[in-house]
């Protein structure tokens, strides 16, 4: 929450896009009437539709960069293109219902992406994710 409001705060409507998964309870919805909101991904079944527009939106972005990085592109642009935030909150929970091309989708954005202006803001609930332990203990 705190980080995403603190860029809407930060940046003109015009810099900054947000695609958000809430596996929670619900609390990303304040985000929906936000410009620059892509949408929120709220169950499982819409996830197909996500990495359909996600995977569109990545395909566009190398187009339109033609091998250069985004702030290239930008500093000789007098329209920038805005940063792009995917939101996944509970992110433990979401990895666990995609299947392995979407893994690994996932995990190829989070490498490549900046690139792109495309960056993760992820949340994770301790013991979401199986096998890892807390940093810290209560």
């Amino acid at each position: 929450h705190t980080m995403l409001w603190q860029l809407y705060t930060k940046y003109q409507p015009k810099q900054i896009m947000a695609a958000v998964i809430d596996m929670g309870q619900g609390s990303m919805k304040c985000f929906e009437s936000m410009p620059g909101c892509l949408g929120i991904l709220r169950n499982e079944k819409d996830k197909d539709i996500f990495f359909y527009h996600v995977k569109k939106l990545v395909s566009d972005r190398k187009e339109l960069l033609g091998g250069i990085n985004i702030e290239q592109y930008n500093r000789a642009k007098e329209n920038p293109l805005p940063l792009i935030f995917l939101v996944i909150d509970h992110f433990g929970a979401f990895f666990k219902l995609l299947n392995d091309s979407q893994q690994e989708f996932l995990i190829r954005l989070g490498a490549e992406g900046i690139g792109y202006g495309i960056y993760f803001i992820l949340s994770a609930a301790p013991g979401e994710i199986p096998g890892k332990r807390p940093l810290y203990h209560r």
